[in-house]
This record gives structure tokens, sequence and C-alpha cells, in this order.
């Protein structure tokens, strides 16, 4: 059976939802919630349990919107990470790394190039006109498999 929102802590989370996670410690100050960091630190509390459910919510709706509020997400991250809930805020700093383009390459592709050459020291060194040393060159150029 879910745990109930208690009525202050029903009307944090409206106000958190209207004002934003920016407006969070002002909302605690205004309400003299004074129970408020252990109830957010118990992640058994309703109150843990409607935040995690906020928070999952605008990451979501972040990730799906084109040029996602990166500040919001910032902040979900050190929340998660003040409340141990390192798997959260793991989450939302991958998240940060991807809408910034700070992702690792899904698959690499692994490139051998292998030159034999051959050189005969038996043939004598050639010179041209000016003295210089005839040299025998090759352009190599890669094979498109």
């Amino acid at each position: 059976m879910a745990k109930e929102l208690t009525t202050k802590q029903e009307t944090f989370m409206t106000q958190l939802r209207e004002r934003g996670f920016g407006a969070q410690g002002e909302i605690v100050r205004e309400l003299n919630y004074t129970s408020f960091y252990r109830d957010r630190k118990n992640k058994d509390s309703a109150l843990a349990i409607a935040l995690k459910e906020y928070q999952a919510e605008i990451v979501h709706d972040l990730s799906n919107a084109k040029g996602g509020n990166l500040d919001v997400i910032s902040k979900i991250r050190d929340l998660a990470f003040q409340d141990g809930d390192f798997k959260a805020a793991l989450a939302a700093a991958k998240l940060i790394n991807d809408m910034q383009g700070h992702n690792a390459p899904k698959n690499t592709v692994q490139t051998k190039i292998k030159i034999d050459t051959f050189v005969d020291l038996s043939k004598p060194v050639q010179y041209d006109d000016n003295g210089e040393v005839i040299y025998d060159t090759i352009d190599i150029t890669a094979d498109e498999d």
C-alpha cells in the first residue's frame, strides 16, 4: 500500500511543480517544513517517492524535448547526489553529457593496415644528371572494402 503525502508535503509538491526545483529551499522555509530533509532522505517516505517520481517525469520530458533545460537536470543530479542516490545522479549526468554531445561513440571500427615492402639491395644506385640519387617511389592508396 502506497504511503499518502501529508497536507504539508502535498502543498510542497504543488509549489515545487509550479515554481521549479530552484525554489525548493524557499518553499521549505515558507512552509516551515522542518522535517523536509529527513523526509527527503528517507527513501521509503511518501515525499521521497513523490520527489523521485517527479524527477523521473522531468528527466523524461526533457529528454524528449529538443534542447532541454540542462539547468533543471543539473539540479536533479545534484539533489540525487546529496541524497546518496548515485544511480539517479549518474543517470542525470549521462543525460547531460548526451545532450551536450559529450557521449562516447556507440560502436567502434577496428582498422588494420598491412604494408609489405621489398628493397632490392643488389641493384646499383642510380644518379640523375645533377648527381642526385634517383629514388623509385610508389604512391600508396587505401583500398575501400
